[in-house]
């Protein structure tokens, strides 16, 4: 579960980047650290607060909502967003792997 260090540090990140609308997520990651609730120790909450904030990323980088200089951390913070939220729902069940995907998956060696 996230405590208000982690959020912290995710709050700067965001902060370090954002531009337009995506400033809204590091505002939304500071109101969680604030809040008087407990809601971030269940899990649900948290993949909420993983999926807000992977939305307005995205939307960041859909309208190029950022400075060029930044891209490569705004493509990090997508990344990570992205990896909380699909491997909350992974592990809930709520992906799964199709009947005709593959069972396993090459090694980066196999490419050198």
């Amino acid at each position: 579960m996230m405590d208000n260090e982690t959020l912290g540090y995710l709050a700067q990140r965001i902060e370090a980047v954002a531009r337009g609308d995506f400033c809204e997520a590091a505002v939304l990651v500071r109101k969680v650290m604030v809040s008087p609730s407990l809601a971030l120790q269940k899990p649900d909450a948290e993949h909420a607060l993983f999926q807000a904030v992977w939305d307005y990323v995205s939307k960041a980088l859909d309208h190029e909502d950022y400075d060029p200089e930044d891209k490569q951390a705004v493509y990090a913070l997508e990344a990570e967003m992205a990896g909380h939220v699909l491997n909350f729902r992974m592990v809930r069940g709520w992906l799964r792997r199709s009947e005709t995907g593959p069972t396993d998956f090459p090694g980066i060696d196999e490419f050198m």
